[in-house]
């Protein structure tokens, strides 16, 4: 039993590092778009496709 419960508290200690893991790359992503989006902006400031895109919601959130 004890063997039991020490495999299932490794499996949920490895859960919790996967979702951290993902999380981290969730935001990484999220601040790369951001930056890709900004950068776009400046470079084209009249441009209707980048202000169409920057006032729909973004995917993913």
């Amino acid at each position: 039993f004890s063997y039991l419960h020490r495999s299932d508290r490794s499996k949920l200690r490895l859960r919790v590092w996967m979702t951290l893991e993902a999380y981290k790359m969730h935001i990484a992503v999220q601040n790369t778009t951001t930056r890709t989006n900004q950068n776009a902006l400046q470079s084209g400031q009249g441009n209707p496709h980048a202000d169409k895109q920057r006032r729909s919601p973004m995917p993913g959130v």
